[in-house]
């Protein structure tokens, strides 16, 4: 079988692929080997749609429906159902538990799922008791009902995340292009930066001064168990081996209260100087839990505060065209050669090209998403796929190989996987870098090299892998519209994915489902996105954004002086710190420069 030989090959690339992302993101310091290797698999198989379902368009239409791609489906689909549904939501609170083994880790993370279930089980039934009294559903299709609603959900996360990513994606290859205008939004980057790492030591700062009240109580009380000084006497640890502890866990807090005051006129003392918890081991549990989260953020924050000093001098570099010329012996020497080659000669060109052609393909897919409810099917991939395999059979039948099996067949099945590849390819693409710069709070948004906690990567993991059956779902549907007449069915009806979907029903709207409909939302928020009405809608609500300003009005302007001169100010600190990473706090270290003394926040 032709496709077959693709199909290892794709999968063999996917591995590696999958490894480097992972690689690139994972902070090693605080993201075990173990949960790498989930959130590997998971990832793995969270793609792995994206390379099976253009095989299975080639094999349908050379060969027919396979039941070997069926048995993959259903692998992929039940394997996918039980890490996103089971595996990862209880990694991922026993990563975050506040006990001291990971036994009792696991314990409290299958009791939180278990009463999530539990409620959510509640829920559903009332529901479900309801619409079967109303007369809106059976007995017997209450579970296709139920379906719907679950299909809906993430038939609507993908087009969300889609229609960012349609536009953002060629935006920011164009913009990567021009390494002044770059430089201008690493500037106006750097006060959100600083803000977030700011907030994040604050909390830490909170949760080490909590630490000190906490142990105090646990040592002045004289009926305090052996249990509750060992948790204690943990916890100090924890504190006392963070690389960037801020040491209120064993000391005073007057030199944060100065260092509050100068900073942004927040409180001077921690909210646990008031009403301090009584000691115990949930207490203790949840303190543990709360410095560690608290940890994670300050690492994140600070590995993201060097990854922007360190683009910021690249792109120096680059618009002063002062690039480091290749240097060192044998890996080294390639890697300074091809850095020097790739910023000075190719990334201009091929970064231009790059942002064409994902233009072009965005207007493609919009322009097919638009049609998509229209009774006759205008998507000009679904034309493309129909003309090439309507030409797999050509002769072949009057020479003996209408069986789908001779050479001619063979390319004609490689050229039709490569080509559903391209476009699938490409909004999954779309979808995933969305994903993965989804922020909340400054929690989930994905940062590399190696700058990303298990929390983020197990949030994406998850996502990840629930949004691959209704993407797949939409590209079949924008290849062949259900509104569209069966002379226009560029598939067939011997997709195995489609088996797999059978039971596929939305929301219905108009007469049609939701998901010939949803697509026309799309539309709208990739104009949303154009205009930037994420970031204005952000600035609305007192929320900066990088994009809410352009940089040459006299707010951005303002937002890029500020954004200099915390820059400036830290590339100083590197300079005249031996060993500084430059991740200190920028504004405290502002504070230093005015007046170095003991209200400066040690770093």
């Amino acid at each position: 079988m032709p496709v077959f030989g693709v199909a290892f090959t794709e999968l063999t690339i996917l591995m590696v692929v999958t490894g480097i992302l992972v690689w690139y993101y994972r902070s090693k310091e605080l993201t075990p080997a173990g949960i790498a290797g989930v959130i590997f698999v998971s990832w793995y198989l969270g793609f792995v749609g994206t390379l099976l379902l253009p095989i299975d368009i080639a094999q349908s239409i050379t060969e027919g429906k396979s039941r070997a791609l069926l048995d993959c489906w259903y692998v992929v689909y039940w394997s996918t159902f039980v890490l996103t549904w089971l595996v990862l939501p209880v990694l991922n609170d026993a990563w975050y538990a506040g006990e001291f083994t990971w036994s009792k880790r696991f314990m409290s993370a299958i009791k939180i799922n278990l009463k999530f279930y539990a409620v959510t089980g509640v829920l559903g039934i009332i529901f479900g008791l309801y619409i079967v009294i109303t007369g809106k559903a059976t007995i017997s299709g209450l579970s296709d009902f139920l379906m719907v609603f679950g299909n809906t959900y993430g038939l609507l996360l993908v087009i969300a995340l889609l229609g960012n990513g349609l536009i953002e994606m060629p935006r920011e290859l164009w913009r990567m292009r021009d390494p002044v205008k770059q430089l201008a939004r690493y500037e106006s980057r750097a006060v959100s930066c600083d803000n977030d790492l700011y907030d994040s030591v604050c909390e830490l700062e909170d949760a080490e001064s909590a630490v000190r009240h906490m142990v105090r109580s646990v040592e002045s009380a004289a009926s305090a168990s052996g249990t509750l000084r060992f948790m204690s006497e943990r916890i100090l640890q924890a504190c006392d081996s963070f690389e960037y502890s801020e040491g209120l866990h064993r000391k005073s807090s007057r030199g944060r209260a100065g260092l509050r005051e100068r900073g942004g006129g927040l409180e001077s003392q921690s909210s646990f100087d008031e009403g301090s918890p009584a000691a115990s081991e949930e207490a203790l549990a949840s303190l543990h839990r709360r410095v560690r989260v608290a940890q994670e953020r300050v690492h994140a924050a600070k590995r993201h505060w060097e990854g922007v000093l360190n683009a910021v001098t690249r792109l120096q570099q680059n618009a002063d065209g002062a690039v480091p010329v290749a240097s060192g012996q044998g890996l080294e020497f390639f890697q300074t050669w091809w850095s020097h080659l790739w910023r000075t000669k190719l990334s201009y060109p091929v970064l231009t090209v790059l942002a064409v052609v994902c233009a072009f393909l965005t207007i493609t897919i919009v322009w097919s998403e638009l049609v998509l409810p229209l009774p006759v099917n205008l998507s000009p991939f679904g034309h493309i796929i129909s003309a090439m395999g309507s030409s797999k059979g050509g002769g072949n039948e009057e020479e003996g190989h209408g069986d789908g099996h001779g050479p001619e067949a063979s390319s004609v099945g490689s050229g039709l996987a490569l080509m559903a590849l391209l476009p699938y390819l490409y909004m999954s693409l779309c979808t995933y870098y969305s994903l993965f710069k989804f922020k909340l709070f400054g929690l989930l948004e994905l940062h590399g090299p190696q700058e990303s906690t298990p929390g983020p990567l197990l949030f994406n993991a998850i996502y990840l892998i629930r949004m691959q059956f209704p993407l797949g779902y939409n590209y079949l549907s924008i290849l062949s519209p259900p509104s569209a007449g069966d002379g226009d069915n560029a598939l067939g009806t011997d997709v195995a994915f489609n088996e797999l979907m059978s039971n596929m029903k939305t929301v219905p709207l108009f007469g049609q489902g939701l998901e010939v409909y949803a697509p026309l939302f799309m539309v709208v928020l990739c104009v949303f996105t154009l205009f930037n009405g994420y970031a204005r809608l952000l600035k609305f609500v007192g929320i900066d954004h990088e994009d809410a300003t352009s940089p040459d009005d006299p707010e951005g302007m303002e937002r890029r002086a500020e954004g200099r001169k915390l820059i400036a100010t830290a590339q100083r600190q590197r300079g005249r710190l031996p060993g500084a990473s430059g991740a200190s706090v920028a504004r405290s270290a502002l504070v230093d420069d005015d007046a170095d003394g003991p209200g400066g926040m040690p770093g």
